[in-house]
């Protein structure tokens, strides 16, 4: 044993030897920067922004300027033969595209899209073939927005190898990507916990909610970070299903809530969570009759989010001050002063994004509480059966208390019985020799 032990001891020393030797390289010895997707990648300057009513002014990008829905708003500059042949990139956020080269349409996205309803046509990236023959040209980037302020938001452009452009997009979404994957696996963990509980004829304590709640925002995250686009192409179908589970994604967490840490208040997490089901009822009517677009609700949601914070922020703080408060709920209290943090955040700087920094605090929060849950259950399940295994103890010592009388009271009649066999022979042999 002492062996296995020195073996183990060796490996995690050796382990962290791998590790710092690993860091040490990555931040000591500097070298050009030779990945794919920075190789032959520009962003080049000079750019003008022209508005509706024909003025001009130069830009520098990323920035965003104020514009009503459906301006059209120009971007343009001149390109010459070491852009030819190279591919235009660029990203838009609920926006129409058309870019022309010298008069010349060169692509287009969203300005005649046809689609059950909502108004807008998604978000994603676009990638624009530069012609290879061009030696110079103006080259024209049109945006339009169903919504204000959308149009005027532009981003970063960036010339080069279409492979290089879709790997720094990739680069720049892999975070948001990481974050969904692992949220959706502990969410498939919590679900099947659920069910390993019923199995085993444990306490139900709304893994299966909050397994569920961490599936729909670990959607959200994986969807808006637009990474889909590499395998379908209809840009307005994952804009609408990454709204569509972030609405939801808190009905069940409140359900999970009043089954657990707020089972005292378990009436009004209830109604809160109702509260939220008829709010996402009224955003899908109106995202269906395309009178206001998920996008344009999202400010509801926010300030409901926002509300509903304060009041569990609340709850935890009229427990902590009660004094009978658990481990979870200073914990949580802590993780939810972050997560106010990141809602103000959020409400100062009007993110156009597609995901919200609270959401990271969110997933957080939820995974906080899904392990603690099962560490809980765990260990109650442990001191149950050392509970049940020292009941056990008691009864088999018993048991073998009971089993020694049973042996010496055996003991005894048998003694009685001979006792009795001898005396009945002595009177037989008496009455024998009368």
């Amino acid at each position: 044993m002492k062996k296995i032990f020195k073996v183990q001891v060796i490996f995690y020393v050796f382990l962290l030897l791998a590790a710092g030797t690993i860091i040490f390289t990555v931040f000591s010895f500097k070298t050009d920067n030779r990945t794919i997707s920075n190789s032959q990648i520009a962003a080049p300057d000079g750019w003008k922004i022209t508005f509706p009513d024909g003025s001009t002014k130069e830009l520098t990008l990323p920035n965003r300027v104020t514009a009503e829905a459906n301006d059209e708003i120009i971007l343009s500059n001149t390109i010459d033969g070491e852009q030819a042949g190279q591919t235009l990139a660029f990203h838009t956020s609920n926006q129409s595209v058309l870019v022309r080269l010298d008069g010349q349409k060169l692509y287009e996205f969203g300005l005649n899209n046809q689609q059950a309803f909502g108004k807008s046509p998604g978000s994603l990236w676009h990638y624009v073939q530069i012609p290879a023959q061009i030696e110079k040209g103006q080259l024209e980037i049109v945006l339009t927005s169903p919504f204000r302020n959308l149009g005027g938001s532009v981003g970063e452009v960036l010339y080069g190898a279409k492979s290089s452009c879709i790997l720094r997009f990739m680069q720049e979404e892999w975070f948001g990507l990481l974050c969904g994957v692992v949220l959706l696996l502990f969410g498939l963990l919590f679900m099947l916990y659920h069910f390993a509980m019923g199995h085993l004829k444990l306490k139900n304590t709304g893994m299966f909610q909050l397994g569920m709640s961490c599936v729909l925002l670990a959607g959200n995250l994986i969807i808006s970070t637009e990474l889909v686009q590499i395998f379908y192409g209809n840009s307005s179908v994952y804009y609408i299903a990454a709204y569509t589970l972030l609405f939801l994604c808190l009905i069940p967490f409140l359900l999970y809530l009043s089954d657990t840490i707020f089972e005292r208040k378990k009436r009004q997490l209830h109604i809160c969570a109702g509260v939220f089901t008829i709010s996402f009822g009224v955003a899908f009517v109106l995202q269906i009759w395309n009178i206001v677009d998920y996008y344009q609700y999202r400010p509801v949601f926010f300030w409901m989010s926002a509300a509903l914070y304060l009041y569990l922020f609340g709850l935890n703080v009229h427990i902590f001050y009660e004094k009978k408060q658990e481990d979870v709920h200073v914990m949580m209290l802590l993780l939810m002063v972050v997560q106010g943090a990141l809602l103000i955040t959020d409400l100062l700087t009007r993110l156009h994004g597609k995901i919200w920094y609270s959401q990271y605090g969110l997933m957080v929060l939820m995974l906080f509480l899904g392990t603690i849950n099962i560490s809980k259950v765990v260990k109650d399940y442990r001191a149950g059966l050392d509970s049940r295994m020292q009941e056990n103890d008691e009864k088999t010592k018993e048991l073998l208390q009971e089993h020694d009388k049973l042996l010496q009271e055996i003991e005894r009649l048998r003694e009685s019985k001979e006792r009795a066999d001898r005396y009945n022979e002595s009177k037989s042999i008496f009455l024998g020799s009368v």
